[in-house]
C-alpha cells in the first residue's frame, strides 16, 4: 500500500500576492521619503535666505562690511558670519546656520569678490552700500536612483530664485 504524504508550502498565487502587497509597500515608503526631502529643500531655502537677509540688514543698518561663508569643516555643513572691524571678527549679531543633514551641498560665487577686499575666506559679502556678492547654493538628495536637486540664487540686488522640489 501506498503512503500518502501531504506536500506542505505556497501555492504562486500566495507568493504573488505576497509579492505585490511587499511591492506597494516599498513604492509609499520610497514616496513619503521623497516628500520629506522636498519639505527639507524647501525649508532649507527659507532659512538661508533669511540669513542672507540678515546679514544685508547688518551690513546696511549698522555700516559694516559682513561675510557670510560656508564652513566645510563643521558636520553638518554651516553657514557663518564675520563682520569687520579693522579686522575679521566672529559677528555677534547673526547665529551660524547649520544646513540640513542629507543633502550633498555646492556652491557659486565670483572670483572677482575675493580679490577686491582682503577675506579669510571664500564667501559672499554685504557692504554697507547695499551692495551684496551675487551666488547660489545647491544641494542635492539622492532617493533610490533618483536625484533631487535645489537651487537658491540670489543676485546683487538680493533678488532670490529657488528651483527645486515644490510639491
Amino acid at each position: 500500500m501506498r503512503k500518502i504524504t501531504k506536500q506542505s508550502g505556497f501555492t504562486l498565487i500566495e507568493l504573488m500576492i505576497v509579492v505585490v502587497i511587499v511591492g506597494i509597500v516599498a513604492g509609499i515608503g520610497v514616496m513619503s521619503l521623497g516628500a520629506n526631502d522636498g519639505a527639507k529643500s524647501r525649508q532649507t531655502a527659507k532659512q538661508v535666505q533669511g540669513l542672507l537677509q540678515s546679514a544685508y540688514d547688518q551690513a546696511s543698518f549698522k555700516q559694516q562690511v559682513v561675510l557670510v561663508y560656508p564652513d566645510e569643516s563643521s558636520e553638518p555643513v554651516t553657514l557663518r558670519s564675520l563682520v569687520w572691524n579693522n579686522a575679521w571678527n566672529k559677528n555677534e549679531h547673526l547665529n551660524d546656520l547649520p544646513l540640513a543633514e542629507g543633502f550633498q551641498y555646492r556652491w557659486e560665487m565670483p572670483e572677482s569678490s575675493q580679490a577686491s577686499f582682503p577675506i579669510p575666506t571664500k564667501g559672499w559679502l554685504f557692504w554697507p552700500s547695499g551692495e551684496t556678492t551675487a551666488g547660489s547654493l545647491i544641494w542635492q538628495a539622492e532617493v533610490g536612483k533618483f536625484k533631487q536637486e535645489s537651487i537658491l540664487s540670489w543676485t546683487a540686488a538680493m533678488k532670490f530664485d529657488f528651483y527645486g522640489a515644490q510639491d
